[in-house]
């Protein structure tokens, strides 16, 4: 990495991601490739376009559409298929709801297309297939890339190597420590940096916000920090609740009057384990009178309400010891998870950093983005259980801002020198391109045919909120407010076609351990340029205490 300079990400990205609304199809190009068997996607599933069909009518003009378009979704599930392979190579784990919700929504549409007996409708049919695949193999691009760079940032960043490559000159950074928040040039971060020399990487976890996924990559003794964790939960408590502590079973659920901070009842767990909560006609915040709570649902019946869905394991819920687990309403509505800018925030002192960050769409002809950052940070202490916002609102008025302006689309310039090298080491060389979509103009009577219920993919992006939460013990929480994230019962749709600049948008932890045993984390949140350069940066060094990210909703009204 000595001595690189550096030039264009274009081919990290790949191609563009789709867009909002994707009324286009495929465009008039020829594609002779012959298709082969299906193959499994970096998910598990498999998609492959291979099937024998019926053969078409005579005149059936739709034919050559249907073979170019056959054999580009198979271009695309191949593509795939080795984009995965190659992020395995980085060793890290992805895991990604939103990448396997779009794989059975492709899984869904070949079924359809092999069923439809209509030669128009199948052209329109597997023309949405192909459009998702498009879309998948970009986003399955980006994190492979995004592997790779951290990768090798890291080590050479603990081993001493050079790491100003991976900074724009003209970058924006940030140091957040006890003394406040610092803004630096590349050297001033760079110098910075120096601090994890010498440690050794025990684990480094990545949230995505343009798929809402999470890379992981765990050495021997690591331990993952955990996106996917439950912060609060919002109860309709109206005919009471009930549920099972696991751990930390000897200690009392408080219901607390947020209005008042007054604990107005003490809940007990039965011989069994058992919190029961009587029906309520007031909002009551819960929480545990003691740490290392955890809880899980129960069996669904007359006498229970059923939790957020935890999947065919029941993996335990563990809350944060800084956000108030539970908020009991006098309702029906079950369980949801709660916005972000509801939580509250339990009795102590903390150091807080807030990170917002909004694009907007600029100068249509150029196809820019203006992408504009807030950062704030202080010490509060919180007597009472307090609304997050209103405990940060002097975190969020007072700090510094940062304007990064960046494509958006995806350049077509020739690879850069660094990430030529790192793609080189990591995957053997960079990516290959692929057949882009184009529109293919396609009308049913009063206009255009779109050919995926694409309601069920929405356009999230325009604002990401991080509260990054140090308790006196040196425990943080980091709360991702993600807009992609489930919306609850306003907008419970959880799949999204996030705008194409998230491709390069995400928040880490690195863990690491010198040789004289001490641990040091490194919380960072990125936005990447095109060449793969960090364009701005947010860094936090933490010497005590457990890291924990956690993705949360952010309500309906944030974005208007």
């Amino acid at each position: 990495m000595k001595g690189k300079t550096i030039a264009g990400f274009a081919l990290l990205l790949g191609i563009v991601m789709v867009g909002a609304f994707i009324s286009g199809c495929i465009g008039q190009g020829t594609v002779t490739r012959t298709v082969s068997s299906p193959s499994p996607s970096p998910s598990g599933t498999s998609v492959g376009t291979s099937t024998k069909t019926q053969s078409p009518a005579p005149g059936n003009e739709w034919e050559p559409k249907e073979k170019e378009l056959t054999a580009l979704v198979d271009e695309y599930d191949k593509e795939i298929v080795d984009t995965g392979e190659k992020l395995a190579k980085t060793g890290f784990e992805l895991q990604s709801e939103e990448i396997m919700k779009w794989d059975r929504t492709s899984t869904e549409l070949l079924k359809m297309a092999r069923e439809e007996k209509d030669p128009k409708t199948k052209v329109l049919i597997l023309n949405g297939l192909a459009m998702l695949r498009y879309h998948e193999l970009t986003n399955v691009r980006a994190l492979a890339g995004i592997g790779a760079l951290e990768r090798a940032y890291w080590e050479n960043a603990t081993t001493g190597e050079p790491i100003e490559p991976f900074y724009s000159m003209r970058g924006t950074f940030f140091y957040v420590s006890g003394k406040g928040i610092e803004e630096l040039d590349r050297a001033g971060i760079v110098e910075r940096m120096k601090t994890v020399r010498g440690y050794k990487m025990e684990s480094l976890e990545i949230y995505h916000f343009g798929t809402g996924s999470t890379l992981r990559a765990i050495r021997e003794g690591g331990r993952t920090v955990g996106a996917g964790q439950v912060v609060s939960i919002r109860v309709g408590a109206k005919n009471g609740f009930r549920m099972e502590a696991v751990n930390g079973t000897g200690s009392e659920l408080l219901l607390i009057d947020p209005n008042t901070g007054e604990t107005v009842m003490r809940i007990a767990p039965d011989k069994n384990g058992v919190y029961s909560v009587p029906p309520l006609n007031t909002t009551l915040v819960g929480m545990a009178d003691d740490e290392g709570f955890c809880y899980k649902k129960l069996p669904l019946d007359s006498h229970t309400l059923n939790t957020i869905p935890e999947g065919p394991d029941e993996p335990l819920i563990c809350p944060s010891p800084q956000i108030a687990p539970f908020i009991f309403e006098p309702t029906d509505d079950g369980v949801t998870p709660v916005p972000v800018e509801d939580l509250y925030l339990l009795p102590g002192k903390y150091t807080v950093t807030t990170l917002v960050m909004k694009a907007d769409l600029k100068e249509l002809a150029e196809q820019l983005v203006n992408v504009n950052m807030r950062v704030g940070g202080g010490s509060i202490g919180v007597e009472t259980p307090k609304k997050a916002l209103d405990a940060f609102q002097d975190a969020q008025t007072k700090g510094y801002s940062a304007e990064m302006g960046t494509p958006a689309e995806a350049c077509s310039c020739t690879v850069s020198p660094l990430l030529k090298d790192v793609f080189g080491r990591a995957f053997g060389g960079p990516f290959g391109e692929v057949p882009e979509p184009k529109a293919l103009n396609i009308t049913f009577g009063n206009g255009p045919y779109i050919p995926i219920a694409w309601d069920k993919l929405e356009n999230q992006s325009s604002i990401v909120v991080v509260y990054a939460i140090t308790d006196s013990s040196g425990n943080t929480l980091i709360a991702i407010g993600d807009p992609g994230v489930k919306q609850g019962t306003k907008k419970p749709s959880t799949n999204r076609l996030a705008s194409n600049y998230l491709d390069r948008t995400y928040i880490e932890v690195f863990t690491g351990r010198n040789a004289a045993g001490e641990e040091i984390n490194v919380v960072a949140f990125k936005i990447l340029n095109p060449d793969g350069t960090v364009g701005f940066r947010t860094t936090a060094l933490l010497r005590r205490g457990r890291v924990v990210m956690a993705a949360v909703p952010l309500s309906t009204d944030t974005e208007k």
